[in-house]
């Protein structure tokens, strides 16, 4: 922003009057003034506002410079900021200004070929912003249906011109990921993930865009881990290393790059659980509570709750239930203070009935307590769906009755009600939460839960 001495201006020219000056002043004031100073720059607009006011002390060709280079630099910055509508006032402006100056043929071409260049860019902005609504409508929808929608979503994406049109196609098939997963369709999910990778890599270009660089490193996320789950070990390393290398492209490392850090964590411990490595996820558990939980480190990255369920989950196979309680209390924090966007009846599951099987693990005489004051936590986010309550009744019944420790005939009959209710495809995401029928099993042979066999 230029700096003015107002003093000197009103000593060389005083009390100026001219009649540009006045259409100047009069056409400007109000509407160009929004667009001569630097987006960017707010800090200089009431002073140079100030000075236009004053328009007395400038002769009108300084007035006119000064508008136009303003106007020049705005219009330019509205190009690589692709503000289209901005940019469209902008340049009716500067039309005003050069009819004033009597400009040259070709610089009205020019403006009217940048206008038009505009316009069709904010019609092409219209009709994205009305595909991504469409987009987080279908999905919402019941999988089967959305499937459907998608293919005629594909086809209006399809004729979206460049450079928009991967950026789309990446966000719709990142809607397929979504309703596939509902549909328990893994290895569906799975090949939309590759071609987002694919689509990404072979236009880098995109990935300038964050949201667009959101959904690919999710992707090469969720790939190391289905793999691993698969037990596509050798795949699922991988991505993983895929990951490492992304976070040296994009800042230095995974020290510099707290949402890929997290990223890279949740991938590695969901894959040692899968492949039954109890050492090294407990190893990862009690790193993510002391860098995660007590210095606060990826605070706003995006998979941390994931991450440190997971590392809960490991303490917790490693009977190490008071780390485990401790990951999950950190979780009780976040899920109150959390915006709408997690499921929180998810959430609300697997932190509360997990945090009460710690206790029977352990034959805790705090039981009776920690069920009290759990169900009371779990009932303030809403009723308690048939799954909660049955867990919940199964373990107050039995800390009644048997003092921590269940009996067969009530594990029996546990296992034979979780049966019935996974059966209904609403309540089927509860069984990748926790295995809970591997931990029924595992009271019901007198085994270590890690001895028992469950996906």
């Amino acid at each position: 922003m230029e700096d003015y001495d107002q003093t000197l201006i009103k000593a060389a020219f005083p009390d100026f009057t001219h009649g540009a000056m006045h259409a100047l002043r009069t056409n400007l004031m109000d509407e160009v003034i929004r667009y001569l100073v630097d987006f960017a720059e707010h800090d200089g607009r009431r002073d140079l506002y100030q000075l236009l006011s004053e328009g007395k002390y400038l002769r009108a060709s300084d007035m006119y410079a000064l508008a136009t280079n303003r106007l020049h630099n705005a219009i330019h910055l509205a190009i690589e900021m692709e503000a289209m509508a901005e940019l469209i006032e902008a340049i009716h402006e500067a039309q005003t200004l050069l009819d004033y100056n009597a400009a040259g043929r070709d610089e009205v071409d020019e403006l009217m070929r940048v206008e038009a260049w505009a316009i069709a860019g904010l019609a092409e902005s219209t009709e994205i912003n009305r595909l991504h609504a469409e987009f987080f409508r279908v999905g919402r929808m019941p999988a089967a249906e959305g499937l459907v929608e998608l293919d005629r979503l594909a086809e209006q994406v399809a004729v979206i011109p460049q450079p928009s049109l991967v950026r789309n196609q990446i966000k719709l098939l990142r809607v397929h990921h979504s309703l596939h997963k509902r549909r328990s369709e893994p290895r569906a999910a799975m090949g939309k993930n590759r071609e987002i990778i694919s689509l990404a890599e072979s236009h880098s270009h995109v990935l300038a865009d964050a949201s667009i660089r959101d959904i690919y490193f999710r992707s090469v996320t969720f790939l190391a881990v289905a793999h691993a789950d698969f037990k596509e070990y050798e795949q699922s390393d991988a991505y993983l290393d895929k990951l490492k290398t992304l976070a040296k492209r994009w800042g230095g490392g995974l020290e510099e790059n707290p949402s890929l850090h997290a990223f890279y964590l949740y991938s590695q411990i969901v894959g040692k659980v899968a492949r039954k490595d109890w050492k090294a996820a407990y190893d990862i558990a009690k790193n993510t509570y002391k860098d995660v939980v007590q210095k606060g480190q990826l605070r706003h990255a995006i998979l941390r709750s994931p991450l440190v369920y997971f590392s809960a989950m490991a303490a917790f196979f490693y009977r190490d239930f008071g780390l485990a309680r401790k990951l999950l209390l950190d979780l009780k924090s976040w899920l109150g203070t959390t915006g709408m966007g997690v499921n929180r009846a998810s959430w609300v599951a697997r932190i509360g009935l997990v945090y009460l099987l710690s206790y029977i693990e352990e034959n805790d005489e705090h039981l009776g307590v920690a069920i009290k004051n759990t169900q009371s936590w779990m009932r303030t986010f809403g009723p308690l769906g048939e799954f909660e309550s049955t867990m919940l009744e199964f373990i107050k019944q039995m800390s009644e009755e048997a003092g921590a420790r269940p009996t067969a005939s009530s594990l029996q009959s546990l296992r034979a009600q979780l049966e019935s209710i996974f059966e209904i495809p609403h309540f089927r995401r509860y069984k990748d939460m926790f295995p809970f029928m591997a931990w029924i099993d595992s009271k019901l042979q007198g085994k270590d839960l890690r001895q028992v066999d469950f996906e």
